[in-house]
């Protein structure tokens, strides 16, 4: 019998296991790059959030994310930070500041983005 905790697919020469019950790809040595960028492009506040750090290039305020989100709620703003936070694509703390994951990631939205 398979057991779904366990990774059924392994491919050493890339450095990845993929855990099916979790839907999961973890990459040996390096951040988790797939789900940070599912993160993102999942949330037009995050991707807003993404592409103006990108675009400003220096730390933003929270306040200044306010405007920008037009989301009409403090709430989903915060969660959205929150998320962007936990899964390493800005910094932690306000300004906030892409990350080298963050970075990584808002160059490969902006080859799929009109």
């Amino acid at each position: 019998m398979i057991s779904l905790s366990e990774p059924i697919l392994k491919r050493p020469e890339l450095g990845e296991e993929l855990n099916m019950s979790r839907g999961e790809v973890k990459e040996k040595g390096e951040d988790n790059y797939l789900p940070a960028f599912c993160r993102v492009a999942s949330s037009d506040v995050s991707i807003r959030v993404v592409l103006h750090l990108d675009k400003v290039g220096r730390g933003v305020s929270r306040d200044e994310l306010i405007n920008l989100s037009l989301s009409g709620s403090d709430g989903i703003l915060d969660y959205n930070l929150g998320e962007l936070v936990r899964s390493g694509v800005i910094s932690q703390e306000s300004p906030y500041v892409l990350t080298k994951l963050g970075r990584e990631i808002v160059k490969n939205l902006k080859n799929v983005l009109p």
